[in-house]
């Protein structure tokens, strides 16, 4: 019997990161935000080419259940953050409301 190789996989989703109280975008997102998801999750979350954006990544999961445990908790965790921070997170290809003259690139191309 031919015995079959385990696959590694990792999902990707981007945040887009808005002000809780005007759901608008965030153009200049804190330092003291970025300090935080950083302690709590050095490994799974980079950022974007745009402030107002964040991109999580799981860690290589060999299972659908373990991948499914792995996002939620991301999504759960940086919400309770960005809420902390008077912020919202909403996962979208774009910020509905989102103006591209007033969004800010991100120094250094993403790196968290």
């Amino acid at each position: 019997m031919k015995k079959h190789k385990s696959y590694q996989f990792g999902i990707e989703e981007e945040y887009f990161i808005s002000d809780a109280l005007t759901r608008t975008s965030v153009s200049n997102v804190s330092p003291h935000f970025i300090a935080a998801v950083r302690a709590e999750y050095p490994a799974e979350v980079q950022r974007e080419m745009l402030q107002c954006q964040l991109e999580v990544a799981t860690r290589p999961c060999l299972e659908m259940s373990e991948a499914r445990t792995a996002l939620a908790d991301l999504r759960q965790g940086l919400s309770a953050i960005a809420g902390e921070h008077g912020m919202l997170l909403m996962a979208s290809g774009t910020h509905p409301s989102a103006t591209w003259l007033h969004q800010r690139v991100t120094a250094g191309g993403g790196a968290l």
